[in-house]
């Protein structure tokens, strides 16, 4: 179950559920809904069949935010003259380059556990397989355009097998391999660390902008919405 639906399921059993406590739920109160559903369903049902309805974060969520972070990654690519792609902010770092290739390849491996194989369990499974490969194209002499073209494509691949899962798949629990922490995820936080893994290596983009001497457009609109906002006051 959730932790919000199991959240809910202790204060409903205890007679406390109410719109204060669950902001999150649309229709009737929750107190008055007898029956608790589990997790990949969309709310609570009573006796009569009525539901109601909460808003939470799932595949198409999942798949927009995603599609912010990578275009945000794609306007820095964009920006960032080839000749300063093999900058390296310190000695045994990953260049501007390799870094870009790096973020290009971060969807292959929950495609390939989720999608491809559809994995309940990573024990056994062969890492360096797949890892090999990925670590050994981030020293390939690849150009501007391509490294763009690799992010464009594995971006809109990603993107359009995310937003079309169910609830039920998400909400499926994987077991990671022995001395894993935690010991198992489920299918939704592995696939939005998908996203969270490109704001890090993002970050390090940004902070390698400013030390090549860019602003980085983040910086430059928000610049212009407080200049805007400073403007009107006056």
């Amino acid at each position: 179950m959730l932790p919000g639906l199991r959240r809910a399921s202790r204060q409903l059993a205890s007679g406390v559920g109410c719109p204060a406590i669950l902001p999150w739920f649309s229709g009737r109160c929750p107190c008055t809904l007898p029956d608790v559903v589990s997790a990949g369903s969309s709310g609570f049902h009573d006796s009569a069949g009525t539901i109601a309805l909460m808003t939470y974060y799932g595949a198409k969520e999942i798949a927009a935010s995603f599609r912010t972070v990578r275009n945000n990654t794609l306007r820095i690519a964009e920006e960032i003259p080839e000749g300063q792609y093999g900058f390296r902010a310190a000695e045994g770092v990953r260049t501007i380059g390799q870094t870009l290739i790096h973020i290009s390849n971060l969807s292959t491996f929950p495609l390939a556990i989720h999608r491809d194989s559809v994995l309940s369990t990573l024990e056994g499974f062969n890492f360096m397989a797949l890892m090999g490969p990925m670590a050994a194209i981030e020293h390939e002499p690849l150009t501007k355009a391509q490294i763009i073209a690799r992010l464009t494509a594995t971006g809109d691949e990603f993107e359009s097998w995310v937003k079309g899962l169910s609830e039920a798949f998400l909400g499926q629990v994987v077991t990671m391999p022995p001395g894993g922490n935690p010991p198992t995820r489920s299918r939704f936080d592995m696939l939005i660390a998908v996203k969270e893994h490109e704001m890090h290596h993002r970050g390090q983009l940004m902070l390698m902008q400013r030390l090549i001497g860019h602003t980085t457009h983040l910086t430059r609109e928000m610049q212009a919405r407080m200049a805007a906002m400073q403007a009107a006051a006056k």
